[in-house]
């Protein structure tokens, strides 16, 4: 389970909660960076780590971040841009590779 700190954000209150949001992520290994990339594809986040379980984490605090500040400002557009189009490509073969296997 990735754990949220959510003390420094603003967050909708339960009534105001109406929607779900599914992100695809790929996540690798940057042998140039010697560090570990998580992509949130669908919103066009980035995040760093040693660990992919760091990186994991990180992107969750930046999506979390993203859609709470897109709703503070009342402005939910601002929550989804997609990545280039390259990293979509990429996560769709992967996708295909693992399904046959």
């Amino acid at each position: 389970m990735i754990e949220i700190d959510t003390r420094t954000r603003w967050l909708p209150t339960k009534e105001e909660r109406f929607a779900e949001i599914t992100v695809n992520v790929l996540g690798f290994f940057d042998e140039t960076e010697s560090a570990w990339t998580a992509m949130a594809l669908e919103m066009d986040l980035r995040a760093w780590g040693n660990t992919f379980e760091e990186v994991l984490k990180e992107l969750v605090n930046l999506i979390c971040t993203q859609i709470s500040f897109a709703l503070f400002k009342k402005q939910p557009d601002m929550i989804l841009k997609p990545a280039d189009p390259k990293w979509t490509e990429l996560y769709t073969q992967v996708e295909n590779i693992a399904t046959l296997t």
